[in-house]
């Protein structure tokens, strides 16, 4: 066991050389996937917070349950219409408007929270489009990406 633990790492280092001397003819992939690793923290990040966002809202249990349903089927819409918003705009640029409109849903969200102050129930409507929006672009940004990085 001992001997086969030390051919798979040194087969596994030999891998990880190999690639890094033909790194140079896959720079724009090299490039893309250092910009996918900072975007792709943030998405995760909503991700991960999106109960506790969605709270400061006042969304809590079967009233989050009934916010999520519409933002996870958006999600699923957004995937799918991917592949023709690629064929008609490039690769590229459904990435980048996905992250815009990740930009603009994440600033809405601070200014909701700004126009809301003390009150979580003041422009609590607000949040429905964004949401929606923001489940889109979630379904949107990883089909996109994927798919681009499938072409580099």
């Amino acid at each position: 066991a001992d001997r086969a633990a030390r051919v798979v790492l040194r087969d596994g280092l030999a891998r990880v050389v190999e690639t890094a001397r033909h790194a140079r003819r896959y720079a724009q992939l090299i490039r893309f996937l250092l910009v996918f690793f900072v975007y792709s923290m943030g998405v995760q990040a909503v991700i991960f917070f999106a109960a506790i966002i969605a709270s400061g809202f006042g969304f809590n249990g079967p009233r989050l349950a009934i916010f999520l349903l519409p933002v996870t089927i958006a999600a699923g819409i957004g995937a799918v219409s991917t592949d023709r918003l690629q064929r008609r705009l490039g690769y590229r640029a459904t990435v980048l408007i996905f992250l815009c409109v990740w930009i603009v849903t994440a600033l809405s969200l601070l200014g909701f929270e700004l126009y809301q102050g003390d009150d979580p129930t003041r422009g609590r409507w607000l949040l429905w489009p964004v949401g929606i929006a923001m489940g889109l672009a979630l379904g949107g940004i990883g089909a996109s990406s994927r798919a681009f990085v499938g072409v580099l």
